[in-house]
């Protein structure tokens, strides 16, 4: 997951990460709480137009950062 944290960018592998909560957007950044897996949580500006993919049981899935609030990795 790429963001921004201050002035600089900062990228943070998913396979670190336990939860996101996105805030609502604001122009074109949505705020992002990240719970990594090591308990410590970081807080990123991540552009409007990330898209998240997934899978689910059904088949390929894909939603735009802004329609989300919370994902939970398992």
């Amino acid at each position: 997951l790429e963001g921004k944290r201050g002035a600089g960018d900062m990228s943070v592998f998913f396979h670190d990460l336990k939860e996101i909560d996105l805030g609502p957007a604001s122009g074109d950044t949505v705020p992002a709480d990240l719970l990594l897996k090591s308990g410590r949580r970081l807080q990123l500006k991540i552009r409007t137009g990330a898209v998240f993919h997934g899978e689910t049981g059904d088949g390929a899935y894909r939603i735009s950062a802004p329609d989300v609030s919370r994902i939970q990795i398992h």
